[in-house]
């Protein structure tokens, strides 16, 4: 059976009064300007008469992405009836974030995620037209495309590269390509892309203190939501600059509510360890050298996150949005780490704002190379208090520091690595998978505070289904897997809490921890009908009754948009108590939120599912 398309799952998770609702769209992938470096990895020589195409798929922190489908198709619709046979349709679970695709015949091609997983037969037409606005992706013959997607927290295309070119999306407009700059890089980020200023758009001028317009100001929205179970503000969709009257525009917005802020840092993506470098102008120093600069601001312009004013984006631009940036002493903050050698120079120090280390604000992620002798430097930060964070094979260091003019340099001692050991059960009809079979399937152990210096460890599974994580750091962690089919994971538990629901806490050295994996996923299907009985296309909303679940991302939570006459079905559902609902199906569909799961809670269906179970229910429309 095909399964329906689902839209990214993305809604409100029901965070603090800073955090309030959002109404985000369940919508197609967005594009934005591109930042990125030419990936290196040489594949082998693709036959002269085909192309192949391959890569990762990774998070704004460089993470793996997991738990999505990454979809390579035709421009052209009459090539994809017969592209499973043609290979000009391919698809692959994407777990660890890697994929390649081969064999692809030359031509005009777009490459889009989903959070469904597909069955064995592959996409049909209807599938592959619900992925509106995916990344272009042209190959000839004998090309040996080499592509980075990059996702936001909505799990949308947010930056992407390809063999060193730059494609810059206007919103709804064009996706021009740049020459890359010297050994394949970009100097800068590019200026504001050219596009409409219409629907789902924001635009404002950016001051400096005294008045005057700021050129080449970082702009960028953040919203919102629960990643990992951590509640954060998170950098998503497109970004800009001001042009050289401070003027920008943020185009190609879904409805919602979001701060805008210009950023006074950002992560370069295309240098080596991706180091945090300053995107507004430099800081002045006065006769005693003290430095004063620019900091992170948001709309209306505040330095605080918590006092920013919320922009609404319905359908129309939002214009105005205009606000002076906030000045502040800086510092340069040094010091040495200590206690263990440091093995590897791509190694880096991390500054984070307290809040950030918990997960509350991802803008002002500082990253500083560490040398051999372990001394490292972070400059022009702002006064205040900061969580000092770095992980290696050989240790880790977690402190808390204050940043003041009286700063002195700093002494980090390395913590020595924590281990993490556990097993993993199968469970199912099929017989549990031999040494041999055993060798692709892993273990992975994942942070749950999405910032900069998270690192994911994967570990082979032994046969006797024992693994073990050394130089973990202290932190809260997700325990997922990667598997072959027909197995796939079902939980991943440290203590008997499932981390793949609730991140887990890890202060010492732990052996508690089981991963289930099982040869058949639980799920439901069905059609949805109105009076008479007649089978109807509707938007069917399968989520958890537990209301703890209810947050961004949850894998017990999926919306299936299905045409008339179709039906639906959602797989991958962890055992528990669900409810379904079916909604009306209009143009832009409802907004996904907390209070709409709470609204139809009486009135859905109700079902309970056990591990491996697969239900079939029929829903009414609710109107």
């Amino acid at each position: 059976m095909i399964i329906a398309y689902v839209g990214a799952a993305a809604y409100n998770s029901g965070l603090d009064r800073h955090m309030r609702p959002w109404r985000i769209r369940v919508s197609a992938l967005a594009l934005a300007w591109l930042v990125a470096a030419t990936l290196v990895a040489q594949q082998p020589a693709a036959p002269a008469q085909t192309a192949s195409v391959s890569g990762d798929v990774v998070d704004e922190t460089g993470q793996p992405a997991r738990n999505v489908t990454l979809v390579l198709f035709p421009v052209d619709e009459q090539k994809r009836a017969s592209g499973r046979e043609s290979k000009a349709v391919q698809w692959a679970a994407i777990d660890a974030g890697t994929f390649a695709f081969s064999g692809i015949p030359p031509g005009e091609y777009r490459l889009a995620i989903t959070q469904e997983k597909i069955a064995g037969d592959g996409p049909d037409a209807a599938f592959i037209r619900a992925l509106t606005r995916p990344f272009p992706v042209p190959v000839a013959a004998g090309d040996q495309a080499q592509v980075r997607l990059v996702l936001d927290a909505d799990l949308k295309i947010v930056r992407a590269q390809r063999s060193g070119l730059q494609r810059v999306s206007a919103g709804l407009g064009s996706s021009p390509t740049l020459p890359a700059g010297p050994e394949g890089r970009v100097s800068g980020p590019p200026g504001p892309p050219p596009g409409p200023r219409g629907p789902g758009a924001v635009s404002g001028t950016v001051t400096d203190a005294e008045g005057k317009p700021v050129a080449g100001a970082y702009i960028q929205r953040l919203i919102p939501g629960v990643r990992n179970g951590t509640p954060q503000y998170l950098p998503t969709g497109p970004s800009t600059t001001t042009d050289a009257q401070g003027v920008y525009h943020l185009t190609g917005l879904a409805p919602g509510e979001f701060l805008v802020a210009a950023l006074a840092r950002s992560l370069d993506l295309s240098a080596p360890g991706a180091p945090s470098v300053s995107r507004l102008p430099p800081p002045t120093i006065d006769a005693n050298g003290r430095k004063t600069g620019y900091v992170t601001t948001f709309y209306p312009g505040t330095d605080i996150a918590g006092s920013a004013k919320h922009v609404s984006v319905v359908a129309t631009e939002v214009t105005g949005i205009s606000f002076s940036l906030q000045r502040q002493p800086l510092v340069d903050v040094n010091g040495t780490i200590t206690g263990r050698p440091i093995l590897a120079l791509e190694d880096t120090a991390n500054l984070l704002p307290s809040g950030q280390a918990e997960g509350a604000f991802v803008t002002e992620s500082r990253r500083a190379a560490v040398d051999r002798d372990g001394h490292f430097v972070f400059t022009d930060v702002p006064y205040g208090p900061y969580v000092f964070t770095f992980t290696s094979t050989n240790g880790w260091a977690h402190e808390s520091i204050t940043v003041s003019a009286a700063t002195e340099p700093l002494t980090i001692a390395l913590q020595a690595p924590l281990t993490l050991k556990g097993r993993v059960e199968f469970l199912g009809d099929m017989p549990a998978p031999d040494a041999d079979t055993l060798k692709p399937f892993r273990v992975r152990l994942t942070p749950a505070a999405i910032v900069s210096g998270s690192r994911t460890f994967e570990v082979p599974i032994q046969a006797s289904g024992e693994f073990t994580v050394r130089g973990v750091p202290a932190g809260r962690y997700l325990l997922q897997s990667r598997t072959t089919p027909p197995w796939t994971e079902m939980s991943g538990k440290i203590g008997g809490a499932d981390t793949l629901d609730t991140p887990v806490e890890i202060t010492a050295n732990r052996d508690d921890a089981v991963v289930v994996l099982v040869d058949r996923e639980a799920g439901v299907s069905g059609t949805v009908h109105e009076e008479g009985d007649t089978a109807v296309g509707a938007l069917v909303i399968v989520y958890s009754a537990d209301r703890q679940h209810w947050t961004s991302g949850s894998r017990r939570v999926r919306v299936n948009r299905i045409v008339a006459g179709g039906g639906f079905s959602v797989a991958g559902l962890p055992p528990g108590q669900y409810l379904a609902v079916a909604l009306p199906l209009t143009a832009d569909g409802p907004p996904v939120s907390n209070a709409l799961l709470a609204a139809y809670q009486s009135q859905a269906q109700k079902f309970d599912l056990i591990a491996r179970q697969h239900l079939t229910i029929e829903l009414k429309m609710i109107r």
